[in-house]
């Protein structure tokens, strides 16, 4: 049994096979559709001839185009667009392979390869579950059988973040104030809501209640939670981006009318601006997205937000999650208490001043 693509027309697929086994009657039957659907029908030929034999599986590389189609529709715009970044890298160890010839060992080396090129555990664990990802679709959709085994991952421990350095509110503030006027509302969503960069990114129009003082978000997931309007500028930032954009995306990139991936250029060179990470000199913070959203779930609770609150506005599943802010919160508390010491030593030199 075996699929062929037809001469001529390329959405047409042979798939012959022998009904009665390899000694009998040959049938040939033309499928009209994609090489991976084309290898679905031969599937379903092979279990209706021979319930015993496992299907031949596609390539990987075969099912990406499905697959792609599936993940655009079903997950996030952001997340998508990092998968199709990932795909180059997966389809270049893993596309030639066909899924029953997929090994623990293949995995292995995949890993050994990426970190030999300097890139984190964070960043490998990701691109392995998308490809996991890959996997089940084509498991989903008949196009191969499950693996015999589990895609090992790193161990949590060699894959935990390091803790952000915050800044303090008031180096939030300059960097807020030396933003371009174009980023800013987005750069608002990030600190006064606490949103992560996928979700401030697609606001909708329609996802804003102005007279009710709350907006709709679609998180992680596809989980919606409703989110209040923190502030008066993020107020007013709404009230200006429904004025000029009644319906549909808020915020788009001029260059190519849709949503904006990112704006960390833009946060970079505010920071560069407020004189916070100046150029040529050794950066104290490292200055991105979700830095806002931590800032503002560790000064949220120096503000008086309660922790089941602010669970709920920062859409975590797990108050633990939440509660991880309550110790940044200590730390900041801690280095500004220091002051105060640096203060009294600055008085208790010779020529201080002590009241």
């Amino acid at each position: 049994m075996s699929v062929r693509p037809h001469p001529r027309d390329p959405n047409k697929w042979y798939v012959d096979y022998y009904p009665t086994g390899r000694h009998g009657q040959r049938v040939v039957r033309v499928i009209t559709g994609t090489q991976a659907q084309a290898h679905v029908v031969e599937a379903e030929l092979r279990r209706a001839s021979s319930p015993n034999v496992i299907e031949v599986s596609p390539k990987v590389i075969d099912i990406v185009p499905e697959w792609l189609d599936w993940y655009r529709v079903n997950r996030l715009p952001s997340t998508y667009k990092d998968v199709e970044n990932t795909l180059k890298l997966l389809k270049e160890h893993f596309g030639a392979y066909q899924f029953s010839r997929l090994t623990p060992a293949v995995i292995e080396q995949y890993k050994s390869k990426r970190l030999a090129t300097k890139v984190c555990r964070r960043t490998i664990t990701k691109e392995l579950t998308y490809f996991s990802s890959l996997i089940k679709f084509a498991v989903k959709n008949r196009y191969a059988e499950p693996l015999s085994f589990k895609i090992e991952k790193f161990d949590r421990k060699l894959i935990k973040a390091p803790e952000p350095v915050l800044p303090t509110p008031q180096e939030i503030e300059a960097i807020i104030a030396s933003i371009e006027p174009e980023y800013k509302p987005l750069l608002l969503l990030l600190y006064d809501a606490g949103l992560r960069r996928s979700e401030a990114m697609n606001i909708k129009a329609e996802d804003i209640y102005l007279d009710r003082g709350f907006f709709r978000v679609l998180g992680k997931g596809n989980k919606e939670r409703f989110v209040p309007v923190t502030s008066r500028r993020l107020l007013d930032a709404f009230v200006g981006a429904i004025q000029r954009v009644p319906t549909g995306y808020l915020f788009l990139n001029p260059a190519t009318g849709r949503p904006w991936h990112d704006i960390r250029k833009a946060i970079l060179r505010a920071a560069v601006k407020a004189g916070i990470n100046e150029k040529d000199k050794p950066a104290r913070l490292r200055v991105y997205h979700h830095l806002f959203r931590h800032s503002f779930g560790t000064y949220g609770l120096s503000a008086g937000i309660g922790m089941r609150a602010l669970q709920g506005i920062m859409g975590h599943s797990d108050v633990k999650t939440t509660e991880r802010y309550a110790h940044l919160l200590g730390d900041y508390l801690k280095s500004e208490g220091i002051k105060f010491g640096e203060y009294i030593e600055k008085r208790s030199l010779p020529g201080g001043h002590d009241g």
